[in-house]
């Protein structure tokens, strides 16, 4: 593709990094503008205030940034990921400079849903030549509201990041359990997890909001602290059974744990879907359930075989190794894609 201004959240562990590296390995030319907020008490405050009213302060000056960049060098492709404070005017502003610029937003978020959105992105949606989304069910409604051009992809990982790691003797004091699962309190979770506790079986929950229940629940431990980069590995490679839940509030179907957990060569047990059946052969590759009751049959099931378990841990990292889930492999695609449409018609 050439020359690409990236603009993202670019802190250390972030999946925008993740994606911006991937960019880089494809032989592109990358430039940055880092959307990372940094809080302070007054601009946590004022953040709080605006966003409750569908604004997204754009405290680091992102906008202008992105023109000085545009102005400087002769950018082929704006890559805008999550960036929510983006505007209308500034992507008028880069068509202005350069009339043959392409403008992609990428979101692994529901778009639809309002916490995911901002008036800057719902005025600037209809202005991107490629909108990409990790939400299959969501392409009508991305239309709908001013999206022209939809792209769905499946998650990805970072093989950077995300790999099978040997943990040390201090890392298995922290890190080996049984069950474990990495992700936001949710009341749907919460109820499947504690069906697991009150059945005798010890969860470990690294995320936020849990807290209220470790309180009173035994056989729960919450981890508060953030876990990033090869940590986050650490946790999963440490874990018998990695569970991965599904976000109810937002439909989803699968999300980036359903690649990073095989990817770190951990055993994943995750909620059945129709993409999650399509991206892992069922009790091979990954092992899948849908109800309570199933769960905890699963759960006693392999947490005794650890033959089987680890076997089908070794044919998930397999999967995702060989069959093109990386970041890397799905933009390189992206690319070419979006290369071969430019030499044929407009996006």
């Amino acid at each position: 593709m050439g020359k690409i201004l990236f603009v993202g959240d670019l802190f250390y562990g972030s999946t925008g990094l993740q994606r911006m590296n991937a960019l880089k390995e494809l032989d592109n030319d990358i430039h940055f503008v880092d959307s990372t907020y940094k809080f302070n008490k007054v601009t946590s405050f004022l953040f709080k205030i605006f966003y409750t009213l569908g604004f997204y302060l754009d405290v680091n000056s992102v906008n202008r940034y992105i023109i000085e960049c545009l102005k400087k060098t002769n950018i082929d492709l704006v890559w805008v990921d999550k960036a929510l404070m983006v505007s209308s005017k500034t992507l008028k502003k880069a068509k202005c400079i350069n009339k043959s610029i392409k403008i992609i937003y990428y979101s692994p978020d529901n778009i639809i849903n309002k916490k995911n959105q901002s008036k800057h992105l719902l005025g600037a949606l209809p202005l991107f030549d490629v909108v990409i989304t990790t939400k299959s069910y969501t392409l009508s409604d991305l239309k709908n509201i001013g999206a022209q051009h939809v792209l769905f992809i499946d998650n990805c990982y970072d093989p950077k990041t995300h790999f099978p790691v040997a943990l040390d003797d201090t890392d298995k004091i922290y890190f080996l359990c049984d069950l474990s699962f990495i992700g936001s309190y949710e009341k749907e979770r919460a109820e499947m997890i504690l069906h697991l506790c009150s059945n005798g079986f010890k969860v470990r929950v690294y995320g936020a909001d849990w807290k209220i229940l470790s309180d009173r629940i035994s056989n729960l431990h919450v981890v508060s602290k953030p876990f990033w980069g090869i940590e986050y590995s650490k946790v999963i490679s440490g874990t018998k059974v990695n569970l991965c839940f599904l976000k109810k509030s937002m439909g989803d179907l699968q999300t980036t744990r359903s690649l990073e957990i095989p990817a770190c060569g951990g055993f994943m047990l995750a909620e059945r879907t129709v993409e999650h059946c399509r991206l892992f052969k069922e009790d091979i590759e990954a092992v899948f359930f849908e109800s309570k009751e199933e769960l905890l049959q699963k759960v006693k099931y392999y947490l005794a075989d650890d033959s089987t378990r680890q076997q089908i841990a070794q044919n998930g990292f397999i999967r995702v190794s060989h069959s093109g889930y990386s970041y890397t492999s799905r933009f390189k695609k992206i690319l070419s894609d979006i290369t071969i449409r430019e030499k044929t018609t407009d996006i």
